[in-house]
């Protein structure tokens, strides 16, 4: 229903075939997402927009890479950015081929980026599978899982580095894949209480998930603590997170700081809808917070 309230503001969405990596000016606007939660510190938090570049919409999926946020969109663009602290607004985005051609709606819907042995290894939900790239954006080999038990637009939404071995979970949040040499082995999901939009690796098998809930007031976000065991991920703790209504967080990563400390990182997907908000918020995270957080489900 929030959606088809939206659908009046529908952004027209741009059309990569054939077009060059180019950077752009980001514009950033502070806002207050509200309270952190306990024994968190809140960094910052942007409204993010490019007038110049209507690429910069729909980000689905982010990385921390040497100072810089890697993110991918569902329209099949990935965008390098440095850190609102560093000031340089400069970003650069580039088109990925998704395996049948780029820039196609519903053939590059990268939903999931994470680095992999120098290399990028992005979600694709629609297509239900991980592709491998270079740093340019070129693709170096695609990797398809088949449909079952994937559900169209309910496919790959989020993956992390577990061990050296790439971890794909399902929108859902009950099941995902992991990769064993060669092959790929289904793993089910334990105590998510929410859609998984977003993963990333805390070390030890350690893994923070991040959950979408949707209710009358719109948009809500949960933080999930999880380790992975054999084929099973088990969510142990949840969090819930202060982020805007109309923002529909899907991307997070971690960057590391001094003294055990950590620097979560999360952003939004505006779907190309002006009635959705495209966001980045960072808190400042003890790990020992992290491990102390209540079981408890999201409003």
């Amino acid at each position: 229903m929030a959606i088809l309230a939206a659908w009046p503001f529908l952004r027209e969405r741009p059309d990569f075939k054939g077009v060059s990596p180019s950077s752009f000016e980001v514009e950033l606007r502070s806002f207050d997402p509200g309270p952190a939660p306990s024994g968190w510190t809140l960094h910052g938090a942007w409204k993010i927009g490019a007038k110049a570049d209507p690429r910069l919409v729909g980000l689905s999926g982010m990385d921390w890479d040497d100072g810089d946020l890697v993110m991918v969109s569902d329209i099949g663009a990935m965008v390098r950015m440095k850190t609102p602290a560093a000031g340089d607004r400069t970003a650069i985005a580039r088109a990925l081929t998704l395996g049948r051609g780029p820039g196609a709606r519903g053939t590059a819907d990268a939903e999931g980026v994470v680095r992999e042995g120098g290399r990028w290894r992005v979600a694709v939900e629609q297509s239900h599978g991980a592709n491998l790239y270079r740093d340019d954006g070129s693709l170096v080999a695609t990797m398809r899982l088949g449909r079952p038990p994937w559900r169209p637009n309910r496919g790959f939404e989020a993956i992390a580095m577990v061990g050296g071995a790439p971890l794909l979970l399902g929108e859902s949040g009950r099941v995902g894949a992991i990769r064993v040499g060669e092959r790929w082995r289904r793993v089910k999901v334990t105590g998510a209480t929410g859609p998984v939009t977003g993963a990333a690796t805390l070390g030890n098998g350690r893994l923070l998930l991040l959950q979408r809930h949707l209710g009358v007031r719109g948009f809500s976000s949960s933080l999930a603590l999880g380790r992975v065991d054999g084929d099973t991920v088990r969510v142990e703790r949840i969090v819930p997170l202060a982020t805007p209504s109309n923002a529909n967080m899907e991307g997070i990563a971690v960057e590391p700081l001094a003294h055990g400390h950590l620097r979560l990182w999360l952003v939004s997907d505006d779907n190309g809808l002006a009635a959705l908000a495209s966001v980045l918020i960072a808190w400042d995270v003890e790990a020992r917070a992290l491990e102390g957080a209540p079981h408890r489900s999201a409003d």
